[in-house]
């Protein structure tokens, strides 16, 4: 089953005080981020993520090693049974678990200009854009957005490859994947929070019906003794 863990930002104090239990690689990164706001969601991804292999699998921080693919995609050496992905807007960092591949998106809705559908959506998905009513279209554009990079990160490929290569379609509010040569993949669009969308894609088609919440105690409890 595919889960989705969730952890906000919002009032978080501690966090900052866990840097040396990530890599001197991801410290060095760390500190070159200049906007505070974007190391401090990338820090958070981190320990999320180490919280939760550390909970899953019984293992101490310092049991932990990643290997990436040619994109940057991080896997856990050894454990091809346990699959992650991590993503993060505004104030929330969202991970996805699996037993096969899976990846996830968050992204903040905010206004902006649907044009950019044109360079990054399909011609069927901008067709369709079109065809929603001026108050719908912004949502109708995130959750494209969120489902068509919860995809690119579950194959691996991220940003490399092109969005408008392959299609979306919400039948009923339920996502598929309409167009290209692709293995099956399944989707899921979680509510978080009004003003946020989020996409799930895996390999598998079970998913849990609910996000899992967790404060930042579950990451210092699995963390500061580790």
């Amino acid at each position: 089953m595919v889960e989705v863990i969730a952890l906000n930002l919002t009032g978080i104090s501690k966090l900052d005080h866990l840097i040396h239990l990530v890599t001197p690689a991801k410290q060095k990164k760390l500190s070159r981020i200049k906007d505070p706001a974007s190391a401090r969601q990338i820090l958070a991804s981190d320990l999320l993520a180490r919280a939760v292999i550390c909970d899953r699998l019984g293992w101490k921080n310092h049991q932990i090693e990643y290997c990436y693919n040619e994109f940057g995609k991080p896997a856990l050496i050894s454990r091809e049974d346990f699959h992650f992905n991590l993503s993060h807007a505004g104030d929330w960092v969202v991970m996805a678990l699996s037993c096969s591949e899976t990846g996830i998106d968050i992204e903040q809705v905010v206004p902006l200009d649907m044009e950019i559908a044109r360079h990054f959506f399909s011609a069927s998905e901008y067709q369709q854009l079109k065809k929603v009513p001026d108050h719908s279209k912004l949502d109708h554009f995130f959750q494209i957005w969120t489902l068509k990079e919860s995809f690119t990160k579950m194959t691996g490929l991220g940003l490399s490859e092109d969005l408008n290569s392959f299609s979306i379609e919400l039948c009923d509010n339920f996502p598929r994947l309409s167009s290209g040569s692709f293995s099956p993949v399944f989707f899921r669009q979680f509510d978080i929070q009004s003003n946020y969308k989020l996409a799930v894609c895996a390999r598998e088609d079970s998913f849990s019906p609910s996000i899992t919440l967790v404060n930042e105690e579950y990451i210092y409890q699995r963390l500061a003794f580790s």
